[in-house]
């Protein structure tokens, strides 16, 4: 039985028994009748003794209603009668001989006398004062403080539901201009064929009467290529170097950002990335190399929705198109072209893993201005295409082993700028409109070309 219960039951039994108690003195009472022999004396002092009793009945009646009025539980709070029982009311029988006498609420505080002699006791003198009583002082002090506890339980509730609120408005607030910051202005993802397009920048190649390339305006892409129609090796080798886990993420690797976030924490420093190719095809064909969280944010969101829109082989493909390595060249086919005087589909293992190594670095380690670094690259790259199983030990050493012959290209632009400012000036007018890829053949001898620069220079001093 919980305290509470036991506390009512308690008070309810001593109730019970003061009336049982005051019944008992009523019937008494009213059986009894004053001899005729006793003396006035003996009258007198029992009136007074009465009289006694109905002044201690006066105090203890409302104190008695006033606790059985008091709250059986209060929520969150305790019973002020478990706690603090008055030992008063029990006391008052033993001062009256084992029978005190409780007048119900409402009816008349006088009784009738009583017959039987009284114990000789002095009770004016023996009466406790209730009001100063140090246990009415205690029930009273101990209501009040749970009077004050629950108050400020009750504010301190609301406070904590306000805070709440407060910070769940914060939070939501937070998320929607991140949204706003991330998403706004975001560009939808079209098909394959019109992300080949998309964004591309009029290229200008010149080549002279023999068919060399002379000189290039704008970026150069080359060809577009398929996968069909590159050796296996050329995808592997970017797959083994820029994002070995291309066919198992959905745009975001995971695990190499957790990857690269241990391995720059322990070098206290960037050294590792993370981006996927997906991520990159994203960064160069929707937004600007600039190193911010609002484009790296972008460029992940970008990112699934390009694995949402195409397929891998696609992704795959429409990057090896559009990819950037260095001298203008984008693309496998362009910086063939560039750097080693053939198509894709003709490059070599050991070619392919040059061109490989130059994304993370392709203004620094192109191998016309530094061959030592980018063959430095390039065998990293063979070891990466072993460790992933593209190829075995004996093709990496021999594709070490091999000798590459990369093309210097000449600037011809000094010598020959004016001449293709004019050759452009005359393809517009030829063809009307703006053509995104556009070779140029001319009858130009650039050796004659070349001296005449030279002369003219001369003469001008």
């Amino acid at each position: 039985m919980s305290p509470a219960r036991l506390a009512s039951s308690s008070a309810k039994s001593r109730s019970a028994r003061i009336n049982a108690e005051t019944a008992l003195a009523h019937r008494s009472a009213s059986a009894a009748s004053p001899p005729e022999s006793l003396s006035s004396a003996s009258s007198i002092r029992r009136r007074s003794a009465v009289s006694v009793v109905a002044t201690a009945l006066s105090f203890v009646n409302p104190l008695i209603d006033r606790a059985q009025t008091l709250p059986q539980h209060l929520p969150g709070r305790i019973d002020s009668r478990e706690v603090l029982p008055n030992p008063c009311i029990e006391r008052i029988g033993t001062w009256i001989g084992g029978c005190a006498i409780r007048v119900p609420p409402g009816q008349n505080s006088a009784i009738p006398l009583l017959d039987t002699p009284l114990p000789e006791t002095s009770l004016p003198d023996q009466r406790p004062d209730l009001r100063r009583s140090i246990d009415w002082a205690r029930l009273r002090a101990a209501t009040a403080g749970q009077q004050i506890a629950g108050v400020l339980g009750d504010r301190s509730r609301w406070n904590w539901r306000m805070f709440a609120s407060i910070a769940a408005g914060g939070v939501l607030l937070f998320v929607l201009a991140l949204w706003v910051w991330i998403y706004w202005g975001l560009p939808r993802v079209p098909d394959a064929d019109a992300l080949w397009a998309l964004n591309r920048q009029q290229s200008v190649m010149f080549v002279d009467a023999e068919g060399e390339i002379i000189g290039v305006r704008g970026p150069y892409y080359g060809r577009r290529t398929s996968l069909e129609d590159l050796p296996d090796y050329v995808p592997q080798a970017f797959l083994a170097i820029e994002d070995r886990r291309f066919y198992q993420h959905e745009g975001v690797d995971r695990m190499a950002i957790f990857r690269a976030l241990l391995a720059n924490l322990r070098a206290g420093e960037t050294v590792q990335g993370a981006s996927t190719i997906t991520q990159q095809l994203s960064r160069n064909l929707f937004l600007t190399p600039a190193q911010t969280i609002n484009r790296k944010l972008r460029e992940m969101v970008l990112a699934s929705r390009i694995e949402r829109r195409l397929a891998k082989d696609e992704i795959l493909e429409l990057y090896l198109n559009r990819v950037y390595l260095g001298e203008q060249a984008y693309g496998v086919d362009a910086a063939a072209r560039r750097f080693f005087g053939k198509t894709a589909a003709e490059l070599t293992l050991a070619e392919a893993a040059m061109l490989a190594g130059l994304p993370k670095a392709p203004s620094r380690s192109t191998p016309t201005e530094n061959f030592e670094r980018a063959t430095a690259r390039q065998h990293v790259v063979l070891d990466a295409m072993v460790e992933a199983g593209f190829i075995t030990p004996e093709q990496r050493d021999a594709a070490r082993a091999e000798e590459i012959n990369v093309i210097e290209r000449p600037n011809n632009e000094r010598n020959m700028g004016y001449a293709f400012d004019l050759a452009v000036e005359q393809a517009r007018n030829a063809v009307g409109r703006e053509v995104p890829d556009l070779v140029i053949r001319m009858t130009i001898d650039r050796d004659i070309q070349v001296a005449a620069a030279d002369s003219i220079r001369r003469r001008l001093g």
